[in-house]
């Protein structure tokens, strides 16, 4: 039988009202933007909180639609919306990995 891995993503009680979940929220397909958004959170915790490209060969987006089992147009939607929003940034001095607002303050939180 193989082992079952559980991980969780500890998310502030206001989560859905904050303003840029509410932008979102506003966005053409908006409800499964926060879909998306939320499996890509899911998906980065298999790597400490962080989105790392591992094929340079295939556009980013497709890479993340694949990983995280949505089509490429809705994926490409909610990180474009989530880079402007500043809830997804590029992770200092690496180069193709990105990181979560929500995931950090997971992180640190957990440390102490």
């Amino acid at each position: 039988m193989s082992e079952v891995k559980y991980s969780w993503l500890k998310m502030d009680e206001n989560f859905f009202n904050q303003f840029g979940m509410k932008l979102m929220e506003n966005l053409e397909d908006g409800h499964h933007c926060e879909i998306v958004y939320i499996k890509l959170l899911m998906h980065c915790l298999q790597n400490n909180g962080v989105i790392k490209r591992t094929d340079l060969n295939k556009p980013f987006v497709m890479e993340l639609a694949e990983a995280v089992g949505e089509d490429v147009g809705i994926v490409d939607r909610t990180v474009n919306f989530l880079l402007k929003a500043k809830m997804m940034e590029p992770v200092k001095g690496k180069e193709y990995a990105y990181t979560f607002a929500a995931v950090k303050a997971t992180i640190r939180e957990a440390k102490k």
